[in-house]
């Protein structure tokens, strides 16, 4: 995978991360509510490349 150099200021990282964390935050809901096994491997996909990228982030202040 390519990776790219991304440079935010401290209130663009906290937008993104706070964007992420809520995306994160449905996706589990959304993943209990259904039984579709391509489904779930879609959204444990989507789940997983958002924690990657929020680990990457500094924290939230």
């Amino acid at each position: 995978m390519d990776e790219i150099d991304l440079k935010l200021t401290s209130g663009e990282a906290r937008e993104v991360r706070e964007v992420l964390q809520r995306e994160l935050d449905d996706m589990r809901v959304e993943r209990r509510r259904t039984d579709a096994a391509s489904y779930r491997e879609q959204v444990k996909h989507r789940m997983d490349a958002i924690e990657r990228v929020l680990h990457k982030l500094p924290p939230a202040a």
